[in-house]
């Protein structure tokens, strides 16, 4: 312990014993917040009484300051932000277009059931002659609208999108996640060439 360490401070023992007193219990949450590293809340964890990774985790997700917004909606902003950061003269529109596989799967649809104009209609249907409207229920269009809804969403809390996107702006976990993801729909749908 360090030179100013000055004991557990003066508590009043009652039927519940020290430990479960108010100010010890602060004491011990002072001392363990002392260790500000990452590295020292597994000890944490399991001294407030969660024990694995997964009830960690959880625990997070339950309590996230984000949560009313949603992490998908978070990651959907953070692609259109940072298209906006790199090419400030790209329209919204021209950023969901050239994003839209990733945006689908953020917003839970299927990229390859989106139909994606005419002309990319055509091309699609010289590839393979069976190809029908049919087969793409959700048009690019109305999926652009829907983005646009749950981006204004994330900005109306501005701050706490522009201070998780600090953390998290090379934070490649969930790209990675979505690029299988893209990968796996793609294996699946086999009318797309």
């Amino acid at each position: 312990m360090g030179k100013d360490f000055k004991g557990p401070p003066k508590y009043l023992v009652g039927t519940k014993g020290i430990i479960q007193t108010k100010i010890f219990q602060e004491f011990v949450l002072a001392e363990f917040a002392r260790n500000k590293s990452w590295a020292g809340i597994e000890n944490f964890a399991k001294a407030n009484g969660v024990y694995t990774a997964d009830e960690l985790r959880r625990l997070i997700k339950n309590n996230s300051p984000i949560k009313s917004v949603g992490d998908q909606n978070m990651e959907l902003a953070r692609i259109i932000y940072t298209e906006k950061i790199k090419a400030n003269t790209k329209s919204f529109h021209s950023i969901c277009v050239e994003n839209m596989d990733q945006l689908c799967v953020l917003v839970g649809q299927n990229p390859y059931k989106v139909f994606k104009g005419q002309s990319w209609y055509q091309l699609q249907k010289k590839k393979n002659k069976n190809l029908k409207k049919t087969d793409f229920p959700k048009d690019y269009v109305n999926m652009i609208k829907i983005f646009d809804l749950r981006y204004k969403r994330v900005m109306d809390k501005q701050k706490v999108f522009l201070t998780w996107y600090k953390q998290n702006k090379n934070n490649k976990d969930f790209l990675q996640f979505l690029y299988k993801t893209l990968k796996y729909l793609k294996s699946q749908n086999k009318k797309l060439k």
